[in-house]
């Protein structure tokens, strides 16, 4: 099965499931971050798009076909993942699969070398593309797969580096556009006192409300109703 080479981009791979990013695009991004970065440990984190527990299935057999580990992190915003990486030194390379604030039907993958160093245009992107498209990898003995979750040691670093803030008196509306901030945004915000109202607040990869694009006008006009 061939795959695109039109969505490896500047800064991410990206396009629409499952014309364009699909199972076999996934699984050559995994051997092809390994062959790359020759991590011993790649940290693995994901949104609840629809098609992403596919992706991370065939991403982790690619990644762990090549000899490396997988840590799951689960379903996390990309700054939760972006932490973790760059927390941790036991990760050489770190993939999230998200296409951010994208249509629904889209995905794809930010990469990342250790130390939260991104993969682009310049930085090792086209070394990736020719590794995918080319698809010859040397395979080695399956490395393992585990899970962790860092949602308390994420949600401590930043009330720590907000100051420990006390917003209480502070009333606010929070549209989480059933996105992956509702994992970690509300009990950061419980613990800053802040009075608020929540909407939108269930993840959900088919974005029922709208799109997950604080630019977007129709999503601005959701809050402020």
């Amino acid at each position: 099965m061939e795959i695109s080479d039109k969505i490896f981009k500047a800064y991410d791979i990206r396009g629409m499931y499952p014309d364009q990013i699909n199972e076999e695009a996934a699984l050559r991004v995994g051997k092809a971050i390994v062959a790359y970065t020759s991590a011993k440990t790649v940290l693995v984190g994901r949104d609840v798009r629809l098609s992403t527990p596919k992706l991370a299935n065939a991403l982790t057999s690619g990644i762990m076909s090549m000899g490396a580990n997988v840590v799951d992190m689960g379903e996390v915003s990309t700054p939760e993942f972006y932490f973790a990486l760059g927390s941790h030194e036991e990760y050489g390379a770190g993939v999230m699969i998200t296409a951010s604030h994208n249509p629904k039907d889209d995905n794809g993958f930010k990469l990342e070398k250790a130390d939260v160093v991104t993969i682009g245009a310049g930085s090792g992107m086209e070394q990736i593309k020719e590794l995918a498209m080319n698809n010859k990898f040397d395979e080695r003995e399956k490395g393992n797969y585990s899970q962790k979750n860092f949602i308390d040691e994420y949600i401590s670093a930043v009330l720590a580096w907000a100051g420990n803030p006390d917003l209480s008196g502070l009333r606010a509306v929070v549209d989480f556009s059933n996105g992956m901030a509702t994992v970690t945004m509300p009990e950061i915000l419980d613990r800053t006192k802040c009075d608020w109202v929540g909407l939108c607040v269930n993840p959900d990869g088919t974005f029922p409300n709208h799109i997950a694009d604080p630019m977007n006008e129709d999503a601005r006009a959701h809050a402020s109703r």
